[in-house]
């Protein structure tokens, strides 16, 4: 499986509507989801009264010599305008990321990939402004840190 795949399915767990309708309205000038730092930078519509976007990448790549698993870890990034946003977001996120037992959701990623653990590791939350437009809104920016613990199938974890 690629490291491709799993970016993919991770962008397809947060491109769903209970993200999307917390962030806005998505347009062609703002996507809202961005695997990566977009190439430009995403503006407020200044008419949504609560919006935002989110970033996400690898952060470290760790790939063990002659394991069976392998981890990854995904740090996300959420710039809103309102705190809650970013919390909210987490919620829905956690629901599907963070669990506390191994093979607690039962996930596969990819063609491939057990996820035989996952959870968040970190979050902190901060401020940003938009240093272009000082009288811009002051953004709420979430960072959030998951880590994935996989295994090839035909490797299967619980009964």
């Amino acid at each position: 499986m690629s490291r491709r795949e799993v970016k993919e399915a991770l962008y397809a767990d947060m491109n769903v509507s209970a993200v999307l309708d917390l962030l806005g309205p998505v347009s062609a000038d703002n996507r809202r989801i961005y695997a990566g730092w977009p190439q430009q930078q995403p503006k407020l519509t200044s008419h949504e009264p609560a919006e935002g976007w989110i970033t996400f990448h690898e952060r470290e790549a760790v790939i063990p010599w002659g394991g069976i698993d392998e981890t990854f870890v995904f740090e996300v990034n959420i710039f809103a305008t309102l705190h809650s946003i970013g919390e909210d977001i987490l919620d829905v996120l956690d629901d599907k990321w963070h669990h506390k037992l191994a093979g607690q959701n039962s996930r596969v990623m990819g063609t491939d990939r057990n996820v035989v653990f996952s959870s968040r590791i970190m979050s902190y939350g901060m401020f940003e402004s938009d240093e272009f437009n000082e009288s811009g809104p002051k953004l709420h920016r979430k960072v959030a840190v998951y880590q994935f613990r996989t295994v090839k199938i035909p490797f299967r974890s619980g009964a």
